[in-house]
């Protein structure tokens, strides 16, 4: 389970005191929207470096890196979960997936939004 504390930047709460706008609304959603979008894909990038070190894996540039899961990482989607996800190295086939590196959690649930912070849940 990831938890993640996000601050709203500060001209988006400038425009909150001045502007309470459906239009101001929208931008703000979309700004967490964002935060969370780019937070979440800073952790899995993060979470697939660590499980492929752990699998003996290294990498001396992020080029490399990336490269790597370019190659020989494969991603699965479902269409009844949209918000899951399994990772696998090395899939061939639906009976040769390879080796599950991670998998994504379908639930993501908003626990706050108080004095300019959201948290927020990921599993």
């Amino acid at each position: 389970m990831v938890t993640i504390k996000q601050k709203l930047s500060k001209e988006v709460l400038e425009l909150f005191e001045k502007d309470k706008t459906k239009k101001l609304t929208d931008v703000i959603e979309q700004k967490v929207i964002d935060d969370l979008i780019l937070k979440y894909d800073t952790h899995i990038l993060e979470e697939t470096k660590s499980k492929l070190k752990n699998l003996g894996f290294e990498f001396n540039t992020e080029n490399e890196f990336i490269n790597f899961c370019i190659s020989r990482i494969q991603k699965i989607q479902y269409e009844n979960k949209p918000n899951y996800f399994e990772l696998y190295l090395d899939y061939k086939s639906n009976t040769q997936k390879g080796t599950l590196i991670l998998f994504g959690n379908d639930d993501i649930k908003i626990n706050s939004i108080k004095d300019g912070k959201v948290t927020y849940t990921i599993g």
